[in-house]
């Protein structure tokens, strides 16, 4: 669940999960689970669940609360360059897992 977990936030973060589908799929993935859930990734979704309640009552910034899910998360993004120009893309990388999810750049 944990990779499950990561891989949902890169989605969001990519802008390929809107952030009610990322509210949605935190229910489905914790609730009435916490027997199936590790105590790592039920906290991770509490604390994004929290963000997210920060965020819909206008306390945090959507650029605030993207910067802290993905503290949260533990993923860096690595900005690929060629000479002085930037790349249209970056790499999300997490330290819970070893996925790599190319994302473009907003």
């Amino acid at each position: 669940m944990d990779t499950l977990l990561i891989q949902m936030i890169q989605d969001f973060l990519a802008g390929d999960l809107p952030l009610d589908g990322l509210q949605r799929l935190l229910i489905d993935l914790t609730w009435g689970r916490t027997d199936q859930v590790s105590p790592r990734t039920l906290n991770l979704a509490k604390n994004i669940e929290l963000y997210i309640a920060e965020f819909t009552s206008r306390h945090i910034s959507e650029e605030e609360l993207r910067r802290l899910i993905r503290h949260a998360a533990g993923l860096t993004a690595v900005v690929v360059t060629v000479g002085d120009l930037p790349s249209e893309s970056a790499f999300w990388q997490s330290s819970a897992s070893s996925t790599r999810r190319k994302v473009a750049l907003a």
